[in-house]
């Protein structure tokens, strides 16, 4: 069985900002090569992989964080990451 696929320019197009957002592009830049009116436009659309950009970044200064809060106050450290990586 062979399998057609069809990529439209609005599936290119997306490919191609989302891959932007997640190599860590800024919205600026991702929006300059759209040609999106302005930066809002782009956030509106992509906001979704900017959050889990946020969210990965938050999670990797816990991890840095957090051993040496760990050292400091064990009993604190283990349930304060646990809601900051959560939220």
């Amino acid at each position: 069985m062979r399998l057609k696929l069809t990529v439209t320019v609005a599936a290119f197009r997306h490919m191609h900002s989302s891959l932007l957002l997640a190599t860590g592009a800024s919205p600026v830049v991702t929006q300059a090569k759209l040609r999106h009116s302005d930066p809002l436009t782009t956030l509106r659309s992509y906001a979704h992989l900017i959050g889990r950009e946020q969210r990965d970044a938050v999670e990797k200064i816990a991890a840095m964080i957090w051993p040496i809060a760990a050292e400091l106050r064990p009993d604190a450290a283990k349930s304060e990451t646990k809601s900051l990586i959560l939220n």
